[in-house]
């Protein structure tokens, strides 16, 4: 099937974009040892001391089992600590280890994220109007949201 050059232009901009946010998560992984992600949440838990997890996956726009896997990945390295409420303890909060403070100065520009600093750079209008666009796009192409693989959640 033979595309219009508008349609292969969009495509190239996709894959533009891609490239781009792969190319940032690649070079931020062997600085610090922890991907874009990881490195994002490092950042929200550290600007929020106490954070919860369901706050950490509003702020990052993830679901919560997602954000819950970065949160126990950072954990895991020593970056995050984890206080469990004394009324709930299902409920926790998390705390910026000095370890995850050190990782942070590394890198103080990255840890939100090349994708999400380029859209906060839109002007509104601009990021309404792609919003619109892309929701038209993700409903001719019929996906739901919870069929969004965690991966590409987590590197964006």
């Amino acid at each position: 099937m033979q595309h219009s050059p508008e349609v292969m232009q969009v495509l190239r901009s996709f894959r533009q974009i891609y490239a781009a946010v792969r190319l940032n998560y690649k070079a931020v992984d062997p600085e610090t040892g922890i991907g874009t992600a990881q490195l994002w949440a490092l950042g929200v838990i550290r600007a929020h001391a106490g954070i919860g997890m369901n706050a950490l996956a509003k702020t990052m726009d993830l679901s919560q089992p997602s954000a819950s896997n970065l949160a126990k990945a950072l954990q895991d390295k020593g970056l995050v600590c984890a206080e469990r409420c004394d009324i709930d303890k299902r409920n926790v909060k998390l705390y910026c280890t000095e370890q995850g403070q050190d990782v942070l100065t590394q890198v103080p520009e990255v840890f939100s994220g090349g994708l999400p600093m380029a859209l906060g750079k839109l002007a509104p209008a601009a990021l309404t109007r792609l919003q619109q666009d892309l929701q038209q796009l993700i409903g001719l192409l019929q996906v739901k949201d919870a069929e969004t693989p965690q991966a590409l959640q987590e590197d964006i």
